[in-house]
């Protein structure tokens, strides 16, 4: 499901259940880590992965405290975003899975 800002994204993700949230640190105006919070707060075993510009290591930096479980950074292959899609289902079977 595509959005085009935050607040839409919130709306979705608290109407359904998905497995995973993939979402660009480009967004306009987004507040990563209120954005990461909120996501929590409404289904916390949902795995999050955040695309992003720079290398991996500045944002881990910058977010490693945050629940944001997988990073990709642009541009990437279609093969790399098939790996993350496949940890994540991955991580959200086992999550779920012990709840």
């Amino acid at each position: 499901t595509a959005v085009r800002d935050e607040q839409e994204c919130l709306r979705k993700f608290s109407a359904r259940k998905y497995n995973l949230v993939i979402f660009d640190q480009g967004l306009p105006d987004l507040d990563v880590r209120g954005f990461v919070a909120d996501l929590g707060e409404i289904d916390e075993l949902t795995p999050v992965a955040m695309m992003a510009t720079l290398d991996v290591e500045f944002y881990e930096e910058k977010y490693g405290d945050s629940n944001i479980d997988f990073l990709i950074v642009k541009p990437f292959e279609l093969a790399q975003l098939r790996n993350l899609v496949e940890e994540a289902m991955s991580l959200c079977q086992r999550l779920k899975g012990t709840v």
